[in-house]
């Protein structure tokens, strides 16, 4: 009985050096040996020892509706197997994960990245859980879970900004001297294709405060958004008094949601000269 097993044992490992042979000729075999492969395999998969993986995630404390993003984790083994087929996976109702698989091998401290995606859904605080799903030979094992809460801001922007125009002025008004007053205008426009956004507001300011030149009105709130949907135009005045010293000043236009998380790249400047 032994030497029946010693021979199909010897069959077993001259096949795989034949295959071997056979798909890469140009190769040099002759330091071959067959009982690498029951070492390599011992150092792969430690069955008293499985891997056990630890991560953490760079999660971003804020994400538009809509909006994908690149998330960096670092991944640790510190058990005495390889970890294979990793996934970053998440449980949530509102984000998705997208990541390729990789291994980690004992002891291996790795960078990875994944790109996490946000719903089309209402502005709002929601959790997330993270964690890892991977294998030690066949067996399937999950890391604990790492909860989130992560905030998705309105998917909205500012646009049609730019100086209103007069009778004397079809291009707008841009610089004004002290005494005089003059006015933009704006609108909102929203990228969302499910949501309707309330409660919205724009705030009108300047970088420099700088006393005699008025804003009017420095809050304006936003009408109800609908899908895809544009705001009416919203009309902004700016005053100089006599006590302006002349020079070019930018005026901030910042979107708020309701409450109160400035919007990302929903901002906009726009500059008035004062001349004597």
């Amino acid at each position: 009985m032994a030497g029946r097993r010693l021979a199909l044992t010897l069959i077993a490992v001259l096949a795989v050096a034949s295959a071997l042979y056979y798909f890469h000729p140009w190769k040099d075999f002759t330091s071959f040996n067959p009982f690498n492969l029951v070492d390599s395999f011992s150092k792969t998969y430690n069955p008293s020892s499985p891997a056990e993986l630890s991560f953490k995630a760079e999660v971003p404390d804020i994400i538009t509706a809509g909006e994908t993003v690149k998330i960096p984790l670092t991944v640790s083994n510190s058990g005495k197997s390889t970890a294979e087929n990793v996934e970053v996976i998440v449980e949530s109702s509102v984000f998705q994960v997208e990541s390729q698989s990789f291994n980690v091998k004992p002891g291996e401290v790795k960078q990875v990245s994944c790109r996490l995606s946000a719903s089309d859904v209402k502005g709002g605080l929601y959790k997330a859980s993270f964690r890892l799903k991977y294998y030690s030979g066949d067996l399937e094992s999950f890391t604990p879970e790492a909860e989130e809460y992560i905030y998705v801001l309105p998917a909205v922007e500012l646009c049609n900004v730019g100086w209103k125009a007069d009778l004397f002025n079809p291009f707008g008004k841009s610089s004004i001297s002290r005494g005089d007053s003059t006015a933009f205008h704006f609108r909102v426009k929203s990228s969302s294709e499910t949501v309707i956004y309330e409660g919205i507001t724009a705030e009108v300011f300047m970088k420099i405060k700088l006393e005699g030149l008025k804003i009017s009105p420095s809050e304006v709130k936003i009408g109800s958004l609908g899908p895809k949907g544009t705001s009416e135009e919203y009309v902004v005045t700016i005053t100089a008094d006599n006590t302006v010293p002349p020079g070019q000043y930018p005026i901030e236009i910042q979107l708020y949601t309701a409450d109160g998380k400035a919007i990302t790249g929903a901002e906009a400047s726009i500059k008035i000269t004062v001349t004597p």
